[in-house]
């Protein structure tokens, strides 16, 4: 099962506060991060994948589908998570790979944005 992180939820304000359990039900986790957002996450998770370390949407774009295949082959993963993205609807044009990025990974992970990485509460 795949799911986006909810943005509230590794948004600077939050300071990256992920409960025991949190950490507990990561350890069978993969992460495939954009930008370091769930970075907190790394040494938590079964495995770890930043589509861009640099937040740079080209390389993300570039990177996104051999990252979905890679986390299939993970031994041991019984889910994968993204951060959430969201985009500057005010420039389309400059967040059009963001967007495009953001696009595949809410298909892969159905849609599904979690408030908890015990995936059993939904936004």
């Amino acid at each position: 099962q795949s799911f986006m992180v909810s943005q509230d939820r590794y948004s600077t304000s939050c300071n990256n506060l992920w409960t025991d359990e949190e950490l507990a039900a990561v350890k069978t986790a993969v992460i495939i991060d954009f930008g370091g957002r769930l970075s907190s996450l790394k040494e938590h998770s079964l495995a770890y994948r930043d589509l861009s370390v640099e937040g740079d949407s080209n390389k993300a774009a570039a990177n996104v589908f051999a990252s979905l295949r890679w986390s299939e082959t993970i031994d041991g993963a019984e889910q994968v998570f993204f951060p959430e993205l969201r985009v500057d609807e005010t420039d389309l044009v400059k967040e059009a790979l963001v967007l495009a990025v953001k696009d595949r990974l809410t298909r892969a992970a159905s849609g599904v944005v979690v408030t908890s990485l015990r995936t059993r509460t939904t936004t």
